[in-house]
C-alpha cells in the first residue's frame, strides 16, 4: 500500500534541473532509460514542479544527459500551465473589477500573486483555483457577486463557520474552469495565521495590470505565507516533509534583496513557529543552494529537520513513522484550539466529512484510495 519509490537518479535529475533555473552552471546527470525519464516526469508531477524543469533544462549545462530525451515533455508541459496560467490571471482581473464593483477590496494570495509578473504569467507555476483575501465582514458579499457572474458553490455554504473556517465555501465556473476560495484568514485556527488579514490589507501592493489595479500582499508576507502554508497549514513540519513546488516558489521569492528577514522571523516568533521558519529555509537552501536570502536568515540552525526531510524526497517516509505524526499532529490541534474538537464531533457524524477526512490522510500517508 506504499508508494513505490522514485530511483534516486530521477530525484536527483529533477533537483539538478530546479536548481538549473537559479544556476545555470549546474551540469545534468544521465538519462539511462526511459524507466528514468517516466520516473522523472512521474515524480516532477507529484511534487508539483514539471513545468518548473523546462527553463532550468534551457539553462542547464549539458554533460551525461540527453536533452532530447526530456525537451520535448518538458516544453509541452510549461506551454500548457502556461495556457492555463493566462486563464486564472484573465479570471484574477475579472474578479478583480468585480469585486470592486461591490464594493469589496480584494487581495490576491499564494500561486495567484504570481501571475502578473514581469516576465508574465509564471509558466513555471501550476494553479489549481484562485486564493482571495476578503474581509470577514464583506465574504458574503463577495460570494453573492461571484455567484451573480456564473460561479456555483461546491458545497452547502451553511457548513463555513468563522470560527472554523479560514475561507468560505469555494465557488467554481464551469465555464471558465476556475475555482476561487474566499479567504478571510491565512490559516484555519487564528492563532497560526503569521500575519494577520489587517496587516496584509495595510501593505498591500498594487500591480498596475491592463485590465485594472491587482492587490498582492508585500514581499515579506508572501514569503511568510508560503513557509507557514507549507510548514504549518500542511503539516508539513510535523510530518517532517517538504514539497518541491514550494521550494521553487520560496527560492523564487527569496530573490527579492528588499526582503526584511528580521521581520519574518519575528512573524514566526510571535505564534511561536520559530523552529518551522527555520528548518524550511534550511532544507531549501540544501535543496537549492543558490537560492538568495535563505543563508542569513538559517545560520546557527538545526539540521537535523531539513536532512529528514530531504531524505524523504528519495525514500518515501514509513506508515509506521507517518501514522503516530499524524495522531500526534491531531491531539497538539485539539490541545492548542479546544474549539477544533467541535469540527472532530461533525466530521465523525458526518459520513461524507468522515470519507473525505480518511481519504485525505490516507494521501498524507502515501496509500492509493
Amino acid at each position: 500500500m506504499k508508494r513505490v519509490p522514485i530511483q534516486r537518479e530521477a530525484v536527483d535529475l529533477v533537483l539538478n534541473l530546479l536548481r538549473a533555473r537559479f544556476d545555470s552552471s549546474v551540469e545534468l546527470g544521465t538519462v539511462s532509460s526511459a524507466a528514468l525519464l517516466m520516473d522523472v516526469l512521474k515524480f516532477a508531477g507529484e511534487q508539483g514542479v514539471a513545468p518548473a524543469l523546462a527553463e532550468g533544462l534551457r539553462r542547464a549545462r549539458i554533460t551525461g544527459c540527453d536533452q532530447t530525451a526530456l525537451e520535448p515533455f518538458l516544453d509541452d508541459l510549461e506551454k500548457r500551465n502556461l495556457e492555463r496560467n493566462l486563464r486564472f490571471r484573465s479570471a484574477a482581473t475579472s474578479l478583480s473589477r468585480l469585486l470592486s464593483v461591490h464594493d469589496v477590496e480584494c487581495v490576491f494570495l499564494k500561486g495567484a500573486t504570481l501571475l502578473f509578473g514581469s516576465n508574465g504569467p509564471a509558466a513555471w507555476r501550476e494553479m489549481t483555483d484562485l486564493d482571495v483575501l476578503v474581509m470577514p465582514d464583506k465574504v458574503a458579499r463577495a460570494a453573492e457577486a461571484l455567484s451573480s457572474e456564473g460561479y456555483e458553490l461546491a458545497m452547502d455554504p451553511s457548513t463555513y463557520r468563522e470560527e472554523f473556517h479560514h475561507h468560505y465555501a469555494p465557488l467554481c465556473h464551469p465555464e471558465k474552469g476556475v475555482t476561487v476560495e474566499l479567504h478571510v484568514r491565512l490559516a484555519k485556527d487564528p492563532r497560526n495565521s503569521v500575519v494577520k488579514a489587517e496587516e496584509i490589507f495595510a501593505r498591500a501592493e498594487q500591480l498596475n495590470s491592463s485590465e485594472g489595479p491587482i492587490f498582492i500582499p508585500c514581499a515579506e508576507h508572501r514569503v511568510a505565507h508560503l513557509i507557514a502554508h507549507a510548514q504549518i497549514s500542511n503539516w508539513g513540519y510535523p510530518l517532517r516533509r517538504i514539497v518541491l513546488r514550494d521550494v521553487a516558489e520560496a527560492a523564487e521569492l527569496s530573490s527579492d534583496p528588499s526582503i526584511d528577514w528580521i521581520e519574518i522571523e519575528k512573524a514566526f516568533a510571535s505564534i511561536g513557529a520559530s523552529r518551522e521558519l527555520v528548518s524550511f529555509l534550511r532544507a531549501v537552501s540544501m535543496l537549492v543552494p543558490s537560492a538568495r536570502g535563505m543563508a542569513k536568515a538559517t545560520q546557527n540552525t538545526d539540521q537535523a529537520w531539513a536532512r529528514e526531510a530531504v531524505e524523504a524526497l528519495f525514500v518515501p517516509q514509513s506508515s509506521w513513522t507517518l501514522v503516530p505524526r499524524i495522531m500526534r499532529q491531531y491531539v497538539n490541534s485539539f490541545v492548542r484550539n479546544p474549539v477544533r474538537l467541535k469540527v472532530a464531533l461533525k466530521t465523525a457524524t458526518d459520513a461524507t466529512l468522515r470519507r473525505r477526512l480518511i481519504s485525505f490522510n490516507r494521501k498524507r500517508i502515501g496509500w492509493r484510495n
